[in-house]
């Protein structure tokens, strides 16, 4: 690519967009607008229509720009010093021109629809703006600079998704996922019986199991959970027992069997582990939780069959905050639920899911099949993003999540599209 693009059009663009809407946005919203501009990334492409892009969004700098036609794009020159007028309808003919230069540059098309939906927002005019951003979603599902933030505006929801970092494959089946203290990912990798670890890279490091009952193998495994020492714990789901393992994958422990008294188990989908090494297992089957010790000593059990308050139906997925509140995917009743440290049924939101995670601001996060949900410990939805696809931020039955100690990163498995997607929030800018 000529070399002009790369620093003289990204500049400009930042440049000419940032001051077009600024007399009309807030110190929020503008800080929101500088850091995805300022984060896009544009592929290397020898394209001739890489230069309609600088071209047409100088539309906007120019001070006769008013008697431009829709669409024109003005002779190629230096535009480096001259001031914009601020004009945002100038701007979102610039948009619209560039929408129509990169209508096959998929990447720089969904960045000009995104912006021209900015603009409209801007200028109050919501239900076009959201039309704009349903098209991105439509449209663009694959471009995740924009997507996320076009769902929220969609939804109405406050805060903007992760955005997605990477994947990791050679998986096949993923049903469950944990990080440790290191950032290490270890995923099971159900259909081959076995839990793979990898870098905070995606970088294979080792693998243990097979099919079978003995220890240290596995019959579907799925859910997974570390705890501060680095243990792993693996809900052996056929076994119908937890299997806890180093975190180079030499055994510990196994504890349960098939059956319905303390510390048996009927299908053991999930596991979580508390920040005094307690570890909660999800007895699907029987419709409860059980608590047990680091060693597997019964404690209690939480939840019985029923529908009402504090009763489960098939859970799938459990989590524990900071403070020993714990979460259930009650899955069955499509609604998340709520227990103190106690066990006592305190609150209940609705909302298909298979699984649960929270962070340590205490924001829970909601597997609901094809995309992920983010609400408050009060159950008031924050975000969302997703959609059912192939593409980088869809995903194909996601099944399982979990988040890094730090809460600064969101990991998925996407089962049928073999694979774990793991999200990352931006850093906050100086200052803030």
């Amino acid at each position: 690519m000529n070399a002009f693009l790369p620093s003289f059009s990204a500049r400009l663009l930042r440049a000419s967009w940032q001051a077009a809407i600024l007399t009309v946005m807030d110190k929020t919203q503008m800080r929101r607008r500088i850091r995805l501009i300022a984060n896009f990334k544009q592929r290397p492409r020898r394209s001739a229509l890489a230069g309609l892009l600088v071209l047409a969004t100088g539309m906007v700098t120019l001070t006769d720009a008013q008697t431009e036609k829709p669409g024109a794009v003005p002779a190629q020159q230096d535009l480096s010093g001259v001031k914009t007028n601020g004009n945002v309808e100038q701007a979102m003919l610039a948009y619209q021109a560039t929408i129509a230069a990169y209508e096959k540059d998929r990447q720089q098309a969904a960045n000009a629809v995104f912006h021209l939906g900015e603009c409209l927002r801007q200028l109050g005019r919501t239900d076009e703006a959201n039309a704009q951003y349903q098209r991105i979603l439509r449209e663009f599902p694959e471009q995740t600079e924009f997507t996320g933030l076009s769902q929220q505006y969609v939804l109405g929801l406050p805060n903007p998704p992760p955005g997605y970092v990477l994947s990791i494959g050679d998986v096949e089946y993923p049903g469950g996922v944990a990080v440790d203290s290191a950032g290490n990912v270890y995923i099971s990798d159900t259909r081959n019986n076995r839990i793979k670890k990898f870098t905070a890279q995606g970088v294979a490091v080792a693998e243990w199991g097979g099919g079978g009952s003995d220890v240290g193998s596995f019959n579907y495994p799925q859910g997974l959970a570390t705890d501060g020492s680095n243990n792993l714990y693996v809900a052996d789901v056929h076994n119908h027992r937890v299997q806890k393992f180093l975190g180079d994958g030499t055994f510990v422990r196994e504890w349960g069997e098939l059956g319905s008294n303390p510390g048996q188990f009927n299908e053991p989908y999930n596991v979580a582990v508390d920040k005094a090494g307690n570890v909660y297992v999800v007895d699907s089957e029987n419709n409860r939780v059980q608590k047990f010790t680091s060693d597997g000593v019964y404690l209690k059990t939480i939840g019985t069959l029923g529908r009402g308050p504090g009763q489960l139906q098939h859970p799938q997925g459990v989590a524990v905050d900071a403070s020993g509140n714990v979460y259930v995917g009650d899955g069955g009743n499509g609604r998340v639920q709520k227990f103190s440290a106690g066990g006592a049924a305190v609150l209940q939101w609705e909302c298909s899911n298979h699984d649960v995670a929270v962070d340590a601001q205490g924001h829970v996060y909601v597997v609901a099949f094809d995309c992920i949900k983010m609400f408050s410990g009060d159950g008031t939805q924050l975000a969302q993003w997703g959609s059912q696809g192939s593409g980088p931020g869809q995903f194909d039955f996601a099944a399982r999540v979990a988040v890094d100690r730090a809460g600064s990163k969101v990991f998925v498995t996407d089962a049928k599209n073999n694979r774990v997607q793991i999200f990352a929030y931006p850093p906050p800018a100086k200052g803030q």
